[in-house]
């Protein structure tokens, strides 16, 4: 019986995705790779990411444009799968508006992190 979990994201862009990641202090293992699971068990992942103090690393796969995030959570202690992932989506959200605001010419002239986690920004556009 597998443990591993697989949980569909809305994330696209892989550069991104590594620096989400990297931001996190998670370590990022280049090439194609299978993450272990529980009973020696492996799935293949597009990409493979080891957490700090943690046995078993996570993968992202790519399906139908979008990274799939996989992980043997019962083999995995100190991280829990939901604050991991909260953590993720968020780093990711604000890497790729900050990304896409750049295209448009804003900068970012402030920024804040709220007590309840939210990030507001200040943007600036020289016209």
């Amino acid at each position: 019986m597998s443990h591993f979990s697989k949980i569909k994201t809305q994330i696209t862009d892989k550069e991104l995705l590594e620096t989400a990641l990297q931001q996190m202090g998670c370590m990022i293992l280049p090439g194609k790779h299978s993450i272990l699971g529980f009973r020696e068990e492996q799935t293949p992942v597009d990409l493979c990411v080891s957490l700090p103090k943690e046995t078993y690393e996570i993968g992202f796969t790519l399906t139908n444009d979008k990274y799939e995030l996989a992980a043997d959570w019962w083999g995995i202690q100190t991280t829990d799968q939901k604050t991991f992932l909260n953590a993720l989506l968020q780093k990711y959200a604000y890497l790729s508006t900050v990304k896409a605001l750049e295209k448009q010419g804003f900068r970012i002239a402030s920024e804040e992190t709220t007590g309840k986690g939210e990030i507001k920004l200040v943007l600036r556009r020289m016209a």
